[in-house]
């Protein structure tokens, strides 16, 4: 791949995505009427952050999406009966649902990736293997075919 497709392999396309996809959802919940609630859906963007760019990226919009949630709310005619409450459920938000979320993605793409690194070491273990005996076979078959002559 050119070196100018490089950053392709890097973090940003996660970012991007997860910025996009954090932007349409709080439009959409910035538009939807108070009784709609799209607060899981901003679960997505903080897990594509959290899996394609790590854990702080994670966190990042972990703490993004609850301020867009709070603005999303507070900008909606939602009645409560204390004023703090709206700030109250973006905490809640923040720290039970999106930083769990947030370390669960983070732990299992760490796991995945060290069982990968350990598949792929083994894939070369077999390989040169493989290729130490083929090169035996072949001296056998060398051997054999000398003491024949």
């Amino acid at each position: 791949m050119p070196e100018r497709w490089s950053f392709l392999h890097s973090r940003f396309p996660s970012v991007v995505a997860a910025s996009l996809l954090l932007a349409i959802v709080g439009v959409i919940d910035y538009t939807a009427a108070p009784d709609w609630h799209v607060g899981p859906l901003y679960v997505l963007p903080v897990a594509g952050a959290a899996w394609g760019a790590g854990q702080r990226w994670g966190i990042c919009f972990a703490i993004l999406a609850a301020g867009v949630w709070l603005v999303a709310e507070l900008s909606n005619d939602s009645r409560y009966s204390r004023a703090d409450i709206p700030y109250w459920n973006a905490l809640m938000f923040l720290v039970v649902v999106f930083l769990s979320v947030v370390l669960v993605l983070s732990a299992l793409r760490r796991m995945v990736r060290q069982r990968t690194a350990q598949l792929r070491a083994e894939m070369t273990r077999r390989h040169e293997a493989d290729l130490a005996r083929l090169r035996t076979e072949r001296l056998a078959l060398v051997g054999t075919m000398a003491a024949q002559l």
